[in-house]
């Protein structure tokens, strides 16, 4: 992993480097740059997971700093580092991840390290999702527990649609069928889908739900499922024994297909 640190004053660099060397595994390696020059060249140069910016930069400041960052590394993580606790609005409306405040400690790094926006899953382990039979999904051999039901039978929607983006009409079309829409219907989508996230966030795999202008859907490369392998002839005929993500109504179109 490569990190980089973005702050004109020397000391101040210098001391959110040594908290982050506490906060990182000891192989990865952290580069400091005390200007938006050094910073973009060593953007170019090396695959920056995550960039620590001051906010009040000379000449280009951190906002618009992170906003170069992001068209050269679209996978690079942002966090701000201020002094000051009250974040213009611009500020907000940036990719960045989270906003740390000086001093910057090795715990406050860790927090942040949480709520990374672009989570990298370096390891070979995919989320298994079942669908023969009852739906399921299981990560090192353990069931991802949900808060909500809906929350997991939106998923399994999502993982039905083979990483087709679904809008949130479609979505709550779904999830109630015949019953009337409401403000309430379509607020709660969003609770469901941020409860998605936190249990796929406590697994370090945030990344396999995509949201985009206002469309759901999965991150294909994150999955194994016996559907995606039955359909693509990689699982024998029998594996199939005419039974999909049996508790759902709306899977009978699809179980229709498989027949």
């Amino acid at each position: 992993m490569q990190y980089l640190v973005v702050d004109d004053e020397k000391l101040v660099r210098g001391a959110i480097v040594s908290e982050l060397k506490k906060a990182v595994p000891e192989d990865s390696e952290i580069f400091d740059a005390e200007n938006y020059i050094k910073a973009l060249d060593i953007i170019r140069e090396n695959d920056i997971y995550v960039a620590f910016l001051d906010i009040n930069l000379p000449v280009v400041n951190g906002i618009e700093l992170s906003k170069q960052i992001v068209e050269i590394s679209p996978e690079t993580n942002i966090v701000f580092a201020t002094a000051n606790s009250q974040y213009s609005v611009e500020a907000w409306e940036t990719e960045a991840s989270t906003f740390l405040l000086k001093p910057i400690t090795k715990a406050a790094i860790e927090k942040a390290m949480e709520k990374l926006r672009k989570p990298r899953n370096h390891g070979a382990e995919k989320i298994k999702a079942q669908c023969f039979g009852n739906f399921e999904c299981f990560y090192h051999n353990k069931p991802i527990a949900f808060s909500r039901s809906q929350s997991k039978e939106f998923l399994a929607y999502l993982i039905d649609r083979k990483g087709a983006e679904v809008g949130a009409d479609e979505i709550r079309a779904v999830l109630w069928e015949e019953e009337e829409d409401s403000e309430a219907k379509k607020s709660y989508i969003r609770t469901l889908a941020s409860d998605i996230r936190k249990s796929l966030r406590e697994i370090g795999m945030e990344d396999a739900l995509i949201h985009r202008k206002g469309n759901y859907s999965v991150n294909r490369e994150c999955f194994e499922c016996d559907y995606y392998d039955y359909i693509e002839g990689k699982l024998p005929g029998d594996s199939f024994t005419g039974e999909y993500m049996s508790r759902y109504s709306w899977a009978e179109n699809t179980l229709a297909t498989l027949i």
